[in-house]
């Protein structure tokens, strides 16, 4: 292996060894790059098992990411606004009320492309992927491709039955598997997609 490898690879640990602590959670085998990326309050994030977040990333959120979640360079999350068009104030000075810091989960398995931006109060589903320079302002159903801005649903990853097979392969329980086709068939009835 080459020095310079290897130098990253004892920083990266040294570094996580310093800050998965400050998390709400951090699961185990889960990598940040914590060199480039930005993390505001880490004690209001919760981080799952296997999750991989690329370099440069930007996290200012109330945020549940949950296991297996992968994430290109350059994601922002942002979990709230600040006020503004106060008369004498400079918006500069205003802070964010707490009402605007809505929660941001991200569920299992979900993919988040290069330079994607997701604001507040929004719920990627199970599996979804999200194309690289989409914004995510509203909730993404599961096994779902989505992209634009702002993020619109393109693609069914799985049919129904494709869906509840990859499911039952990925061992997840009968209860939960139903909970997913069932919301994402639900999601598809109320916009008009075909499953």
């Amino acid at each position: 292996m080459e020095i310079g490898k290897v130098i990253n690879k004892i920083l990266f640990y040294f570094l996580l060894i310093i800050h998965k602590h400050q998390f709400k959670h951090y699961g185990i085998k889960s990598k940040i790059d914590f060199i480039t990326s930005y993390i505001v309050n880490k004690k209001l994030i919760s981080i799952g098992d296997y999750v991989f977040i690329g370099p440069h990333v930007y996290i200012s959120a109330n945020l549940e990411i949950e296991n297996y979640v992968m994430m290109g360079p350059k994601v922002t999350i942002i979990g709230g606004n600040h006020l503004f068009g106060q008369i004498g104030k400079r918006n500069r000075f205003l802070s964010a009320t707490p009402e605007s810091r809505g929660k941001i989960v991200i569920k299992e398995d979900a993919w988040i492309g290069c330079n994607v931006t997701i604001l507040p109060d929004v719920v990627i589903g199970s599996g979804a992927i999200i194309a690289a320079g989409s914004i995510v302002n509203k909730n993404i159903p599961p096994y779902c491709l989505a992209a634009g801005n702002p993020a619109k649903v393109k693609k069914l990853i799985f049919s129904n039955e494709e869906l509840n097979e990859h499911l039952v392969k990925l061992k997840c329980s009968e209860n939960e598997a139903e909970e997913i086709v069932k919301e994402r068939k639900l999601y598809c009835e109320k916009n008009n997609i075909s499953c």
